[in-house]
């Protein structure tokens, strides 16, 4: 297998430990990773620490991250529910993955940047993802990039040029 920080470099992931990879039958590559200790049993929501609740709906989650070459590559892990006083019981963040979302930040990066030059046709296209789920990925990009849009044009004058 290959050297465990190779992996992390070549997923562009932080926090994270890698414990395992697989090539399935059809190609695809799974890496089963965790959060480091200090990253695990965070709010999905707003990233604090939190309690842990249970294992989760299931337990095992995957994330569909950037291609390696011609093969499909996911993070696959085993995700618990926390339990945060403000947001109740919600699945704990990963630090590859923005909550609610089945694809790694780089992969959400990737698929935002093609489309701002290509249509959602073509990105899914090239990503190999259906595109209905552009979308998505589209303002979970935006919500993060702008966070309080309010204060976007807050201190914004008019002010007159004489020449």
């Amino acid at each position: 297998m290959l050297n465990k920080k190779i992996l992390k470099s070549i997923l562009n992931v932080k926090h994270t430990a890698i414990d395992d990879m697989k090539i399935l039958p059809d190609g695809t590559i799974a890496i089963k990773a965790h959060p480091t200790k200090g990253e695990q049993y965070r709010c999905g929501i707003c990233g604090r620490k939190s309690v842990r609740y249970d294992n989760g709906r299931g337990g095992t989650r995957s994330w569909r991250t950037c291609d390696w070459n011609t093969h499909k590559v996911y993070i696959v892990a085993d995700i618990h529910r926390v339990m945060y006083p403000k947001h109740g019981v919600v699945t704990a963040s990963v630090p590859w993955a923005r909550h609610k979302s089945r694809f790694t930040k780089e992969f959400e990066e990737l698929a935002t940047w093609l489309s701002l030059s290509c249509t959602k046709t073509a990105v899914a296209s090239l990503l190999r993802i259906s595109w209905n789920t552009i979308g998505p990925v589209i303002s979970r990009m935006q919500a993060e990039l702008d966070a309080n849009p309010a204060a976007r044009f807050a201190g914004l004058v008019r002010t007159l040029c004489s020449l």
